[in-house]
């Protein structure tokens, strides 16, 4: 089902707004992303290869996550914010911007940690 909601752009008609919403509060946009993450992020041309702020605020909760301190007024979880993040590390697109946003020191000091 989920391959056929990717297909049918319905991740992208249902996220996209609140993702580049100038209005809605960031924690919003942030959970919109993970779960646009979540459904599309493997995708070559999803919707976050044209939204690096925002993949820029995954790195960031990711951190967040790994230091145990709240971002944007929530503690969010590590095991949260990893599957949208190895989601995204998939596309050869999002591997570039990933890189460019500063995502591997974040890995490499989970790595250290664990």
């Amino acid at each position: 089902a989920k391959r056929f909601l990717v297909k049918a752009d319905i991740p992208v008609f249902a996220l996209e707004p609140v993702i580049n919403s100038d209005t809605e509060e960031l924690a919003t946009r942030i959970r919109a992303t993970l779960a646009s993450a979540n459904m599309c992020g493997r995708e070559e041309r999803s919707i976050l290869s044209t939204a690096p702020t925002m993949l820029k605020e995954i790195v960031m909760v990711t951190r967040s996550a790994l230091d145990e301190t709240e971002y944007s007024g929530i503690k969010w979880s590590l095991a949260g914010v990893m599957l949208p993040l190895f989601n995204l590390s998939v596309s050869d697109t999002n591997k570039k911007a990933l890189i460019e946003i500063g995502c591997v020191s974040v890995l490499l000091s989970l790595a250290q940690k664990f």
